[in-house]
């Protein structure tokens, strides 16, 4: 009798550590989820704002972007907006173009880049190849000095 108790017991407490396991795993995929969320409703909050703001150049070249970065066609890379530039990556970065003195890149998995800026600060972020023409072409306009890897 006790015996069977025993064998009750744990099978008892398998069945309690398997049920918490899979609780503590959906917490964290909930989690996971709600970060993600914050995550775009702050960058699309801030591409909002710098719409609002931009010129008519200025759009044109965002829609020029979007058609060359289709599978991201409503998240750009980066956006000119009143001679700043804005990155979008987990963090917003915003960097003076004028200031750029070196862009350099390597190669990614598939048609990404990896492209270094040195400006004041460094900044790292992922482009797809064929849109690194369009940032070459904003950085040599405002800063023609700059040293760009080609």
């Amino acid at each position: 009798m006790i015996i069977v108790v025993f064998l009750l017991s744990q099978d008892v407490s398998d069945s309690l550590i398997i049920f918490l396991f899979t609780i503590f795993t959906i917490l964290i995929e909930c989690l996971c989820i709600y970060l993600m969320y914050r995550f775009f409703s702050k960058n699309i909050k801030k591409q909002q704002l710098l719409l609002e703001q931009m010129s008519d150049s200025d759009f044109e070249l965002l829609l020029d972007i979007q058609k060359k970065s289709y599978p991201f066609k409503y998240f750009p890379p980066f956006i000119l907006c009143k001679d700043r530039l804005y990155f979008f990556s987990f963090l917003i970065k915003e960097i003076d173009p004028a200031s750029i003195k070196k862009v350099s890149f390597s190669y990614a998995k598939g048609q990404n880049m990896i492209v270094h800026i040195k400006s004041a600060t460094s900044t790292t972020i992922s482009l797809y190849k064929n849109v690194y023409p369009i940032l070459v072409e904003i950085i040599k306009r405002y800063s023609p000095d700059a040293q760009i890897e080609s």
